[in-house]
């Protein structure tokens, strides 16, 4: 009969009879040869046995009390458990403000005057809606000829030219009713872009444009002052009051009449011209009447000296 012995104090490596026991080996042999061979060796089987039995029972109760130290011990740690610490409040980190570098102020390019001139020239440009307005059409009898061109060239347009001395009467009849209707819609257009504005917009158009007039940017043919309406007429100086009396009264042409009267003027004695002044006052009342109503402000010009 075949047995299996696995001897308990193999692994704690007793010795008995000053000879180690061999770890858990499986031994194929009868029990009987297995006992003889220890009985030769002045070994028992009981005191074997007896061994091996109290090593179990020390191992049992090292076992045994290793359990109970750590069901001991579990109370603790619940007891520790049970009592829970009161959490600690978070307290917020208060971000450091970072300082502030004050930024290197770049250095102004320093113009010079032809710079200078053209940002003044665009800025008076942009305030003068140059172009903006509506453009006119052939307002004359050649530029009327001149335009019925078909496929328009400068070869076709100098040979339209030299044969504009050759059209006939009835001819020029047409082509200058046509040049009416033309300046007749381009008022029309003109006068209804000038009323889609305030008088204040046409008041610094007309001095942007002026402007330009005496920078010789744009010719005042080239680029007119737009006329409004609305706008109060001036008072009439005491001399121009003077000087129409004498062009209603005089035969003569306007340059000539003009020098005479300047002449004519300066002669007078202050009783003589205080009649001009005192229409000239009335005048001016009458302006700054109509002036407010349209601009809702005083007007700023100079009254003259008193005679």
């Amino acid at each position: 009969m075949w047995t299996r012995i696995g001897l308990a104090t193999a692994r704690q490596q007793l010795r008995v009879g000053g000879v180690p026991l061999i770890r858990c080996i499986a031994v194929r042999r009868p029990a009987v040869a297995l006992s003889g061979a220890i009985l030769r060796r002045n070994f028992s089987v009981s005191r074997i046995r007896g061994v091996a039995a109290t090593g179990q029972t020390k191992t049992k109760r090292k076992t045994a009390t290793r359990k109970s130290t750590k069901t001991a011990a579990k109370p603790k740690s619940a007891a520790k458990s049970g009592a829970k610490k009161p959490k600690a409040r978070k307290t917020k980190k208060v971000a450091a403000k970072k300082k502030t570098v004050p930024k290197k102020k770049k250095a102004k390019k320093v113009l010079t005057e032809e710079e200078k001139r053209k940002l003044l020239i665009r800025e008076l440009k942009k305030t003068a809606q140059v172009g903006a307005e509506p453009k006119p059409k052939p307002n004359n009898r050649r530029a009327v000829y001149t335009s019925e061109i078909d496929g328009w060239t400068r070869e076709k347009f100098t040979e339209k030219l030299k044969t504009f001395n050759d059209v006939s009467a009835s001819e020029l009849e047409r082509l200058e009713t046509i040049a009416k209707n033309n300046r007749l819609e381009h008022a029309a257009a003109l006068k209804a872009w000038v009323l889609a504005r305030t008088p204040a917009e046409i008041v610094a158009i007309n001095n942007a444009r002026r402007r330009l007039h005496r920078l010789k940017v744009y010719t005042p043919r080239k680029l007119p002052v737009l006329e409004d309406e609305r706008n109060p007429k001036r008072p009439t100086t005491p001399f121009l009051l003077f000087a129409t009396e004498r062009l209603a009264a005089s035969n003569g042409s306007i340059i000539e009449t003009s020098k005479a009267a300047a002449v004519q003027w300066k002669a007078l004695s202050a009783s003589e011209r205080q009649p001009y002044y005192d229409n000239y006052a009335v005048d001016v009342t009458r302006y700054i009447q109509e002036y407010k109503a349209v601009f809702g402000q005083e007007p700023g010009f100079k009254k003259p000296a008193t005679p």
